[in-house]
């Protein structure tokens, strides 16, 4: 575990955050992990899979797995993501700041915000590859909110919002 959560550690001083480890950091991760199924190694493998596409079978109890079924699925070449959606304060009550960044032309950009039943509430509009639309939330009702970046009509990035009572 400390061998997982120092190589997560290393990433954080260099201020790059999950979805940003380098190629050796992934692969380190990945032998961390190995035919592991303790918790630490279960959240490696669960990080592997969604920022790196390097997924595996998961151990689901009962008949033992076989050694080939606990190898990983996919390669283990890191896919290094081209945008990134952060919202501040989060949870929220007043107001909430979404700051994004993009990667290559921007044409039509979006931010659009869904309520927990998953219907659209909001749009907002952008207008460059990196920035800030900051969102007065006074009159919106309290609950979890999924953001969603699009670029061109396409989801980049979905984060989750708390707007709390006034």
């Amino acid at each position: 575990m400390l061998s997982y959560v120092g190589t997560l550690a290393i990433a954080h001083d260099d201020g790059r955050d999950l979805f940003e480890l380098k190629p050796e950091e992934v692969q380190h991760l990945v032998t961390l992990v190995g035919d592991h199924y303790d918790r630490p190694a279960v959240g490696a493998s669960n990080l592997l899979c969604a920022a790196y596409n390097t997924c595996r079978v998961p151990h689901t109890g009962g008949a033992p797995a076989t050694k080939s079924a606990r190898r990983f699925a996919h390669s283990t070449t890191p896919h290094v993501p081209d945008s990134k959606l952060s919202i501040q304060p989060n949870p929220t009550n007043n107001w909430a700041a979404f700051t994004y960044r993009l990667s290559g032309n921007v044409n039509t950009l979006q931010l659009r915000i869904r309520d927990a039943q998953g219907l659209m509430t909001h749009t907002l509009q952008a207008s460059c590859a990196e920035g800030q639309v900051v969102w007065d939330t006074r009159g919106v009702a309290p609950g979890v909110y999924t953001v969603e970046l699009l670029l061109e009509g396409a989801v980049q990035r979905t984060e989750r919002l708390v707007i709390q009572p006034n």
